[in-house]
């Protein structure tokens, strides 16, 4: 089972800071994962969220800044330049893609790095994107994230729903994955029933969730048969 550290550590220190995947880096984990997001010149910046107010209490959204006006709020965002550089193949890396823009640059710095395919994994909620990604490194990764509504308040009455109808949402997934020939899925821990589990691994796709970071939910999700776990806390695993 993939071990997975989710945004940089991001239970242990400043989310998807270099700060942050220093703090992983010291734990026995398989992978990291992060988010992108593209700047106003073109650079791929990571971050969560489309702007920087919640982390860093500045209302402006990055795609309206160069990297250079990111980095002079706060030093300690790297660009995927810098994150390629700071692993150093040490680990996997899990590289999602927050917005379609992201795709073309993201697709050239890949193949202009020394940092290996096989250790890249591309995920994304936009299965045209990933598609996309496919089609021009044929040899990479890619996962489908599955989910509907992004706020906090919407995600835990989708998850009320999801409980009632989820035979209707796994045949909606199931239907995706077959369609667009996804290997993958990442699944809110929500969905991650050990029958949908037991049905996905007869399809032959491969199940991470998120994100769970208490130490029982852990070793629950592990004996569900879950093919990877995204935490916060690296040191839980």
């Amino acid at each position: 089972m993939l071990e997975i550290s989710h945004r940089g550590a991001g239970g242990l220190g400043p989310e998807n800071t270099h700060r942050s995947f220093k703090i992983a880096l010291k734990y026995d984990i398989d992978m990291i994962e992060t988010d992108l997001w593209l700047s106003k010149d073109n650079k791929l910046v990571i971050n969560h969220d489309s702007d920087l107010k919640r982390i860093y209490k500045v209302n402006k959204k990055i795609k309206d800044l160069t990297l250079d006006e990111i980095k002079s709020i706060n030093s300690d965002i790297p660009s995927l330049e810098e994150v390629f550089a700071l692993v150093d193949s040490k680990v996997q890396l899990n590289l999602e893609i927050k917005t379609p823009e992201v795709v073309k640059y993201l697709i050239k710095e890949i193949k202009d790095s020394d940092y290996p395919v096989d250790k890249l994994l591309i995920s994304s909620n936009y299965l045209n994107v990933l598609n996309i990604v496919k089609q021009e490194i044929p040899s990479i990764r890619i996962a489908w994230i599955f989910h509907s509504i992004g706020s906090s308040v919407g995600q835990f009455f989708w998850s009320l729903m999801v409980v009632k109808v989820l035979f209707l949402v796994q045949n909606h997934v199931v239907k995706k994955i077959q369609d667009n020939n996804i290997k993958i899925l990442v699944l809110h821990k929500v969905l991650a029933t050990k029958r949908f589990i037991d049905k996905l691994h007869k399809l032959k796709i491969k199940v991470l969730i998120w994100t769970v970071d208490g130490k029982e939910q852990i070793i629950k999700y592990r004996n569900k048969g879950v093919d990877g776990i995204i935490s916060n806390y690296p040191n839980k695993f």
